[in-house]
């Protein structure tokens, strides 16, 4: 009976000292993760007066400063209406947000609505916007991939059809 009562004795003391280190070395990574644990701040950028802002969900659209980059509803009618550039009917606009300030970077001439789609280390925006045609093939507005530096919109044309959209681009441009 001694032998047993010392066998489980010593099989808890031994346990116990297993799992004292084990749970004191889980806990230093607990702390250890606390210490790098990313810190986030929520931030409403804002409307251009329509309903619905949109950063859509792509590998780039925010960049470490906190700017960001997306499409902001306003509240004028799209002129295209029935064939609307976003399901609201209203003219949409491509925007920077930095430093509190939202601003619509604008669309090609003859255009009313675009989009953006990326945003480079350097600030660089890629996107599309309309350009006042329409694509003959399918009886809607046309878009152009375009490029905004320094709140500037460049169209960066097709490759010979109607349309073309830029998804995104380096640090290179």
């Amino acid at each position: 009976m001694k032998s047993r009562t010392l066998t489980s004795i010593t099989t808890m003391t031994l346990f116990a000292a297993v799992a004292i280190p084990v749970r004191l070395a889980a806990q230093e990574k607990q702390q250890e993760h606390k210490k790098v644990h990313a810190r986030y701040k929520l931030v409403d950028v804002g409307t251009f007066g329509g309903p619905s802002t949109y950063i859509i969900d792509s590998e780039q659209m925010l960049l470490n400063n906190g700017t960001v980059t997306g499409q902001s509803d306003t509240t004028i009618p799209d002129p295209n209406a029935p064939n609307c550039f976003v399901a609201e009917c209203v003219v949409q606009r491509a925007f920077k947000w930095q430093d509190g300030v939202l601003t619509d970077l604008g669309a090609l001439p003859g255009g009313s609505s675009s989009n953006s789609g990326w945003i480079n280390s350097r600030g660089w925006i890629a996107g599309i916007s309309q350009n006042g045609a329409v694509d003959p093939l399918v009886n809607i507005p046309a878009t152009h991939a375009v490029l905004w530096r320094d709140n500037h919109i460049t169209d960066l044309g097709t490759l010979g059809g109607y349309e073309s959209f830029a998804v995104g681009m380096n640090n290179g441009g």
